[in-house]
C-alpha cells in the first residue's frame, strides 16, 4: 500500500511537467488524486474480505490435494496387491 502511494506520488511531477508549453488543460492531477483516494478506500473496505477469501481458498485447495494424494496412495497399494496376487497365481499355475 505504501509502495503504491509512493509510486503515485513520484509520478505526480511527471504528470505536472509533462505538458509544459502545451496549450491544452488536462486534469490529470485531480484524476490521479481521485484514483489514489478511491484505491485506498477500496483497500480499506475490502482488504480483510479478500485476505479471508484467499486463505479459505488456499485451505480448500490443500484439502483437495490431500484427498487426491490419499486416493493415489490407496490405488498404489491396490496395484501392489494386484501384482502380488498375479505373481502368486503364476507360481501356482
Amino acid at each position: 500500500m505504501i509502495q503504491g502511494l509512493l509510486l503515485a506520488m513520484a509520478m505526480v511531477p511527471v504528470a505536472l511537467f509533462a505538458s509544459e508549453g502545451a496549450e491544452t488543460n488536462y486534469d490529470i492531477v485531480q484524476r490521479t488524486v481521485n484514483f489514489v483516494i478511491f484505491a485506498a478506500i477500496l483497500w480499506y473496505l475490502l482488504a480483510h474480505r479478500i485476505k479471508a477469501f484467499f486463505s479459505n481458498r488456499t485451505l480448500s485447495i490443500q484439502a483437495e490435494l490431500d484427498k487426491v494424494q490419499d486416493t493415489k496412495r490407496a490405488s498404489e497399494e491396490k496395484k501392489q496387491e494386484a501384482i502380488k496376487k498375479s505373481e502368486d497365481a503364476k507360481r501356482i499355475a
